[in-house]
């Protein structure tokens, strides 16, 4: 019996940002090839060995039957069927490219490279793996797939999107530029894994890495429970199952030949996705030396094409524009892939007792820290970038609530290198960063107005805990390895105390662009009464920003167990007047509120009211949860609310601070 488990031509997962870019794709698929829509028949031709599990149910010894199933029907696909109904190519046409326009595409640029007559899919796999590193090293977001892997083609796309804020050439500038980084990268990788066509000791150091981050990912995958994906399929009882190991191999001389196709312009369809098409495009040194005939294809705006709900418009590339491609650059640097330290070889268990035979360990850390904002968004930038560089099977995960938890759970050869650099990392996020606008935005005005706490990322408390493939040796290495990176962070839970503002002007200034001035208003410690009263108070201020139209932001900030806001702009001016401005339009706002009609005022309580919930409130409180005096059930703030008459502080009583970012040398005390 046998259970085909996978597509031949995976329908390759397709998120929502891809879809309509591979409905366009397969419009230039040959109308010959079985994997045209066209083509309808089913056969034989649908089992691949290479992406299917087999399971027999057999008398005879299972080893006996190796050698019947890999001569079967099933494995080798008869010839005569291969002859008569696989074409020697996917694409009708290659050496195109296509401009087009897709809202829905997310990526600007897709370069699709059609491998042909390959034998051994794994040398794509490689270069795959060896490629992707460097060339993020020219693009803002890359992602790579082989989306077609089957006899006698696979296709390889790369995906690129570029950010307009950090070029200076519009995307349909650069098709021909990234295509000639990508040959470009493919010619140092040739060079780099071979020398007189023999491989260098590079090329043998990567290919064992990579087959055996391959084994990993099949011998150890605890996500798929064979022995009960039998039980679904195979009826009756089943004696014995045999699992062959999967045991990938590279051949070099295929490398050789995936390489130098790769680098044919003739192998590849460039696909353009530009959203603002227009004749006056100024284009620049990015595209000298490709054929001004294809620099003009992109520059007009015109598509001619049209099938279903695409449009698009298709040019062969000039032999001057594959030229411009292949043409070596000593100009690009590439930083190849280098050996991962964190790849396990050994698999050694530690535990002998363990119920599960999988080598692996888990590490959980709890970080109690009272500035969570700007450590938690500092880990997880951080573990975005960390996660791809470990790339040996390894995850993490973080989570920040009360208190933080930093977890790994990996293989046990190098979990105490892989702890080793996650516990730098926060080391490193716990510093006090330089000083900007973002950083003091969210912040810097804790650090501010809490007078004995400035500048310092202090741990109150920690502890670890270990369980997997781990013995005693291996966990006190562990513990030891938290307390040094750690220990200079711990402190006693301070006792905060809080600078008053109220009781003279403060300013401070953030050598910064652009120039933007914050003034935050201290309203008070938090009491019931208070609370109410700057609820109501910014609800107030808030609307009259809408309906004026101001450019103000206005946000609402507590610090530790004080209630506040801040109103800030962007400038051109002076910021020390639009800073008065600012201040002009505050006071004149508390007139105005004690000013409201009684109707007025009643709909601005219920405006504030209507907005209040359990969730908001539970959200607010984690914020600062260890410096909260009080804390309030709904009820009573809403009863609190109701009950208020206009009794808001004056302009006087409010605390001020200044601060203004801005690249002025000096600036005058504002009296």
């Amino acid at each position: 019996m046998y259970q085909q488990l996978a597509n031949p031509i995976p329908k390759y997962y397709k998120s929502t940002k891809e879809e309509s870019f591979l409905n366009l794709l397969e419009q230039f698929i040959d109308e010959s090839s079985i994997y045209s829509n066209r083509y309808k028949k089913h056969d034989t031709l649908n089992l691949d060995p290479n992406l299917m599990i087999l399971f027999v149910e057999h008398n005879n010894d299972p080893h006996s039957i190796k050698d019947e199933i890999a001569q079967s029907d099933l494995v080798l696909l008869p010839q005569q069927d291969k002859q008569k109904q696989i074409p020697t190519q996917l694409f009708a046409k290659l050496g195109q490219v296509i401009k087009y326009q897709d809202k829905q595409d997310y990526y600007q640029l897709h370069f699709i490279y059609q491998i042909k007559k390959f034998q051994n899919y794994q040398s794509l796999e490689f270069i795959k793996y060896l490629s992707e590193q460097p060339l993020r090293k020219f693009v803002d977001e890359l992602q790579g797939d082989i989306i077609y892997n089957t006899i006698p083609n696979q296709i390889y796309k790369i995906s690129i999107r570029l950010q307009d804020s950090n070029q200076d050439y519009k995307v349909r500038e650069l098709a021909f530029r990234m295509a000639k980084i990508q040959n470009n990268l493919f010619q140092n990788l040739q060079n780099q894994l071979f020398e007189d066509n023999k491989e260098t000791q590079y090329c043998q150091d990567m290919i064992k890495e990579y087959l055996q981050l391959q084994n990993l990912k099949f011998n150890y995958n605890i996500d798929y429970d064979y022995q009960k994906m039998a039980q679904n399929i195979i009826e009756g009882n089943v004696n014995e199952m045999l699992i062959w190991d999967y045991k990938p191999e590279i051949n070099l001389n295929n490398i050789i030949d995936t390489l130098d196709q790769l680098k044919q312009p003739d192998n590849l369809l460039i696909f353009v996705n530009d959203q603002e098409y227009s004749y006056d495009t100024v284009f620049a040194e990015a595209i000298k030396g490709s054929s001004q005939v294809d620099i003009e294809f992109l520059k007009d705006e015109h598509i001619d094409k049209q099938n279903s709900n695409l449009y698009y418009s298709t040019k062969q590339i000039n032999e001057q524009t594959k030229q411009f491609i292949q043409q070596k650059d000593d100009q690009m640097k590439f930083d190849l892939k280098q050996l991962n330290k964190y790849v396990p070889y050994e698999l050694k268990l530690y535990d002998k007792d363990m119920k599960s035979k999988i080598p692996c360990t888990f590490i959980g850390i709890n970080i109690d820290t009272p500035y969570n904002f700007q450590f938690q968004d500092f880990m997880n930038n951080q573990l975005a970038l960390l996660t791809p560089q470990i790339e040996a099977g390894y995850q993490f995960k973080f989570e920040a609530q009360n208190k933080f938890k930093l977890a790994i759970y990996g293989w046990t050869d190098n979990i105490l290198e892989v702890n080793e650099a996650l516990l730098k990392m926060a080391n490193e996020g716990l510093k006090p960063p330089t000083e900007d606008y973002e950083y003091f935005n969210k912040y810097g005005l804790d650090e501010f107005i809490a007078v004995n706490y400035k500048h310092s990322n202090q741990i109150s408390g920690m502890n670890t805990f270990v369980y997997g493939n781990a013995d005693k040796k291996l966990k006190s290495k562990i513990d030891e390895t938290v307390n040094q990176e750690l220990k200079h962070h711990v402190t006693k839970k301070p006792n905060i105390e809080i600078l008053d503002l109220s009781t003279q002007l403060f300013t401070h200034t953030v050598k910064t662009q652009p120039q933007i001035f914050m003034n935050y208003y201290q309203y008070g410690k938090r009491t019931l009464k208070e609370f109410s009263q700057i609820s109501l108070f910014y609800n107030y201020i808030n609307r009259q920003i809408k309906e004026r139209k101001m450019m103000y932001i206005l946000e609402f900030r507590k610090t530790f167990c004080v209630d506040g806001f801040i109103l800030s702009k962007q400038t051109h001016n002076d910021i020390q007047e639009e800073s008065n401005k600012a201040d002009q339009f505050i006071k004149q706002s508390i007139e105005n509120i004690r000013k409201l009609k009684k109707s007025q005022f009643e709909n601005l309580k219920q405006e504030v009211l209507d907005q209040f919930s359990v969730n908001t409130l539970q959200q607010e409180a984690q914020m600062n949860f260890q410096f909260i005096d009080q804390q309030f059930s709904l009820e009573q703030i809403k009863e609190e609310i109701s009950k208020n008459d206009k009794e808001f502080k004056s302009f006087s009583e409010l605390g001020l601070l200044r601060i203004y970012f801005t690249e002025v040398q000096e600036l005058q005390q504002i009296q």
